[in-house]
């Protein structure tokens, strides 16, 4: 399925005007570099989910994903930032994962820029 480039453009610049300020500071633009790179090494949602999301199990040995361990859950729990990325992410998973995971990618890139 092909996806709409400007759908992307829109829906990220969208995302960026709305929350940038509670994203400011070089941490975050590492953070978001990071989140980039895990977009374009996932392949499918539940991949990209799990690598940014699931919480940690100490049972069964799981760290937990990028957000939810370390220095990143700390600053991306206070304020809720990780559940305005969460949410923006399921309220467009419907979609192909190839428009999903080019959304991130792109976000992230711009994210990144406006975090400096």
């Amino acid at each position: 399925m092909a996806y709409d480039q400007n759908e992307i453009y829109r829906l990220a610049g969208e995302f960026v005007t709305k929350n940038s300020g509670k994203f400011t500071g070089k941490q975050f633009a590492s953070q978001w570099g990071r989140i980039r790179a895990i977009a374009m090494e996932s392949n499918d949602w539940t991949d990209l989910h799990n690598q940014l999301f699931e919480g940690p199990d100490k049972e069964k040995n799981i760290k937990g994903g990028y957000l939810k361990h370390g220095i990143a859950q700390e600053k991306w729990e206070e304020r809720g930032r990780c559940n305005l990325l969460y949410n923006f992410l399921k309220d467009n998973k419907s979609k192909d994962f190839k428009f999903l995971q080019q959304l991130v990618i792109n976000l992230a890139a711009e994210m990144a820029k406006k975090s400096k």
